[in-house]
């Protein structure tokens, strides 16, 4: 089983697999998906980063139930924020947060970035998986991650990927007592920024 899981990991990653198996999502049924994600679910780190695998994954999470998607989010939560740093990883992560409805994707979410936001926000791929978050979530449900931006409000301004957070974090921001930080933040700092 392990050699057979091996083999199809290492064809996913491959031009021509990935081809292959794009066009067999298409005429597949939702059960043959939870069997495909249940045979990969350990190695979605190493195919989502990949240069063809990333391709494949981002059909796969189109075609997902929300159970599905559920196991791919349960399954990358401990590698999330290293993913979103990677070129290819950064895109399929976009792709998955498309996706999110419910709060408990939300949760799920904001639980495996928790303590990376920093490090995604300075990151040139990290940097558009946070702005997505950011836009995609909202601004009462991301409590933890608007503190971070808050705290760092000056050094991410001064940062030519912070500034994108920063821009993105006041558009999606609702709460008035937010705007209202970010106002003041931006008066008392005004001479940094």
């Amino acid at each position: 089983m392990d050699t057979r899981k091996s083999e199809i990991v290492d064809h996913l990653c491959t031009q021509r697999g990935t081809k292959e198996v794009e066009k067999y999502l298409k005429k597949c049924s939702k059960d043959c998906i939870t069997t495909l994600l249940e045979e990969i679910k350990g190695s979605l780190r190493r195919i989502m980063t990949d240069v063809y695998g990333n391709y494949f994954i981002q059909k796969i999470i189109k075609s997902s139930s929300k159970e599905q998607l559920r196991i791919i989010l349960e399954n990358i939560k401990k590698d999330f924020a290293s993913i979103a740093r990677n070129y290819s990883g950064t895109h399929v992560l976009q792709t998955l947060l498309d996706t999110i409805t419910t709060k408990d994707e939300e949760d799920l979410i904001l639980e495996s970035i928790k303590g990376k936001e920093y490090d995604m926000a300075f990151d040139d791929n990290g940097t558009h998986v946070l702005q997505k978050i950011i836009q995609k979530i909202k601004d009462e449900n991301r409590t933890d991650l608007n503190e971070v931006i808050f705290y760092n409000f000056v050094d991410l301004c001064v940062d030519s990927n912070g500034i994108c957070v920063i821009k993105k974090f006041i558009e999606a921001t609702t709460m008035e007592e937010n705007k209202e930080r970010i106002k003041e933040t931006m008066i008392d700092n005004c001479m940094d920024i």
